[in-house]
């Protein structure tokens, strides 16, 4: 994004509103208010008022009648609305000239998606995705240890919990989308869909060009959860439990060993990332509008070659998606 934004800031928190009180806007207000050294929370909209008006009970927020005010009231706009509707208040923003983070998946189409990110460029704005496993400090950890160069394969199994309502219909736009993102942001290369089949869980298969693979497991729910990744190299093979934040590595022929994973709390440090990316235009391991525009046309074109009667067109939007 436009490294001419924010303009320079020296001692000053940047005002942070939050579209969506839901389970995620409640999240990512919490996040935000343990770096008040760095934000300050500004206003609070939801389409249920009530729901705002619980979130601004407990913390320092304005309740805000609409949108576009809460909009006006800030630096840096948070949308964690239903996907369905992530597209209006993200363009009053990006419109506005605030900096904003969606959460994921950024739209529930490519379409909507490449809309977003055309916006963002044209009104020079910053627009960040919250695919938040990034921080998940086993990822960081990995992120450190396996770089792009030396991973042979990746694999990814995610099983959602049956007492979360799913954000929207698709399974892999729900609970798939974390591991698309993931994939590319670990592998630093784009992806292709190669396989994809449906049943009980979603079974998609990738590869980069230079022919590494990666295979995803998605499930919409199931007893216990699950949210594990196995990265391959050339000495063994990493297992992460991301949702214990549990690391081990097992090299050929030898046994596991356990290794140290700093805590952290995702959603903080992807928040402390943010700060750092409008303070000095480094936007270290977020999300670009780009990057969740991408994980979203994978969804979709696995989903379009998982079906019985589909037709694929690799590649059909990269073009509008490489801006």
């Amino acid at each position: 994004m436009p490294s001419s934004y924010p303009p320079p800031r020296t001692a000053r928190r940047l005002r942070v509103s939050f579209i969506g009180a839901g389970r995620m806007g409640e999240r990512h207000a919490r996040a935000f208010a343990q770096l008040s050294d760095l934000f300050e929370l500004a206003a609070v909209h939801d389409a249920e008022p009530e729901r705002a008006r619980a979130l601004a009970a407990t913390l320092p927020l304005t309740v805000a009648p609409a949108a576009e005010a809460a909009i006006e009231r800030a630096d840096v706009v948070v949308v964690a609305t239903p996907p369905s509707a992530h597209e209006r208040p993200v363009s009053a923003a990006l419109r506005a000239g605030r900096a904003v983070l969606v959460e994921k998946p950024i739209a529930l189409s490519v379409e909507a998606a490449s809309r977003l990110v055309t916006l963002a460029f044209d009104a020079g704005a910053p627009l960040y995705v919250g695919h938040s496993e990034r921080f998940n400090p086993v990822i960081a950890h990995l992120s450190k240890v396996a770089a792009p160069d030396h991973l042979r394969g990746l694999s990814f199994r995610r099983i959602g919990d049956p007492s979360l309502a799913p954000a929207c219909e698709s399974v892999l736009l729900d609970l798939g989308i974390h591991d698309l993102d993931l994939a590319g942001f670990l592998l630093a290369t784009p992806l292709e869909v190669t396989e994809a089949r449906s049943g009980v869980a979603v079974e998609v298969r990738l590869r980069t060009s230079g022919g590494i693979p990666v295979t995803l497991h998605a499930q919409r729910a199931g007893l216990p959860p699950a949210r594990e990744a196995s990265l391959r190299v050339a000495g063994g093979v990493y297992h992460a439990d991301l949702l214990r934040h549990r690391l081990t590595f097992s090299p050929a022929g030898g046994e596991s060993t356990p290794l140290r994973v700093e805590p952290a709390d995702p959603l903080r440090e992807q928040a402390r990332a943010l700060y750092r990316a409008l303070a000095t235009s480094a936007k270290a391991s977020l999300a670009t509008a780009v990057d969740g525009a991408r994980a979203v046309e994978l969804a979709r074109l696995a989903e379009k070659l998982s079906g019985p009667s589909s037709v694929w067109y690799p590649g059909q939007y990269h073009a509008s998606l490489g801006r």
